[in-house]
């Protein structure tokens, strides 16, 4: 399953970090589909990668759209 961010629609909690996801907040699923903070601190997904995409040659955090 993709990264694929969308908005909180009702209240939550961060599988990573554990605090409150509430609605209108950018999230999205982990690896484990569990919900997760878009850019949680706790994340792996939160430290870009250093190598750039070899698709879009950008530097970014999850999959190239």
């Amino acid at each position: 399953m993709g990264s694929r961010i969308f908005t909180a629609s009702y209240r939550g909690v961060c599988a990573v970090c554990e605090d409150v996801i509430s609605p209108g907040e950018d999230v999205r699923y982990d690896e484990h589909e569990m919900l997760v903070h878009w850019m949680c601190p706790d994340s792996e997904m939160s430290q870009p990668s250093a190598t750039p995409c070899p698709r879009c040659r950008l530097i970014h955090v999850g999959d190239c759209f």
